[in-house]
């Protein structure tokens, strides 16, 4: 079995419907979504339920498939607006953004009442942070 790695630079962002906190494009735009450099948030602008879907893209020679094991998550400690609660699927497709609109204003008492039937359609992670959290690491096996 290989050694685990992370893949950070084998993502993209496709969608980021989230924007970014005006006027600190240049140090909290979306370019910060995947850094692993501390101090380096990525900050939306005001608001709820935004999206943000990134995309694998291997390098050349590199395995096409990825087993996700763990998730992390930077809140913005210089945010007007941290991050507070999302989730996370994982398709091999792009998916159709509309389609989850039924998950805008999600609580975690519902994602742990869901029945999880293993589709790709339903969240595989409900995450939650709050004002003295500002890293979460998920195992996700």
């Amino acid at each position: 079995m290989e050694k685990p790695q992370l893949l950070n630079d084998n993502f993209k962002v496709v969608i980021n419907s989230g924007g970014a906190q005006q006027n600190k494009e240049e140090t909290y735009g979306g370019k910060n979504v995947l850094s692993l450099k501390p101090r380096t948030p990525h900050c939306t602008q005001n608001g709820k339920n935004f999206d943000l879907v990134l995309k694998f893209e291997p390098k050349e020679g590199q395995d096409k498939r990825f087993l996700l094991t763990h998730f992390v998550i930077h809140g913005g400690f210089n945010c007007s607006s941290p991050i507070k609660e999302g989730l996370l699927w994982v398709h091999k497709d792009e998916p159709k953004i509309e389609d989850y609109a039924k998950y805008n204003d999600f609580t975690l008492e519902q994602f742990n009442k869901m029945e999880k039937t293993g589709s790709s359609n339903e969240p595989v992670l409900f995450f939650v942070t709050n004002n003295n959290i500002i890293k979460i690491f998920m195992n996700l096996r």
